[in-house]
C-alpha cells in the first residue's frame, strides 16, 4: 500500500470530522453536567427558602402573640377608642390563618 497525497487529504478529512464530532458531544455533555449543577442548586436554595419561611412564620406568630397581649392590656387600661377594633380584626387573622 502506498501513501499517496490523496490518502492523507482522506486520512485528515476523516480525523477533522471525528474531531468536531467529538468536540461536539463534549459541549453537549458539559452542558448536561452544568444542567444538573443548576438543577442541584437550586433544589438545596429551595430547602434553605423552606427553612428560612418557618422561621419567619415562628417570629411572625411571637410578634402577633405579643401584640395581642398589648391589644387586650390596653383594652383593659381602658383604651376603647381603636384599640378593640385592632384587637378584634388581628384576632380575625389569626383564627383565618389558624384554619387555612
Amino acid at each position: 500500500m502506498t501513501i499517496t497525497v490523496s490518502s492523507i487529504i482522506t486520512f485528515a478529512s476523516l480525523l477533522g470530522a471525528l474531531a468536531s464530532i467529538f468536540a461536539v458531544l463534549y459541549k453537549i455533555l458539559k452542558w448536561f453536567e452544568r444542567q444538573q449543577k443548576q438543577d442541584d442548586k437550586i433544589r438545596e436554595l429551595e430547602e434553605k427558602h423552606k427553612e428560612d419561611v418557618k422561621e419567619i412564620r415562628a417570629e411572625q406568630r411571637v410578634i402577633c402573640t405579643g401584640v395581642l397581649a398589648c391589644l387586650d392590656g390596653l383594652e383593659q387600661l381602658g383604651c376603647n377608642h381603636t384599640v378593640p377594633r385592632a384587637k378584634e380584626q388581628l384576632e380575625e387573622h389569626l383564627n383565618k390563618i389558624a384554619h387555612q
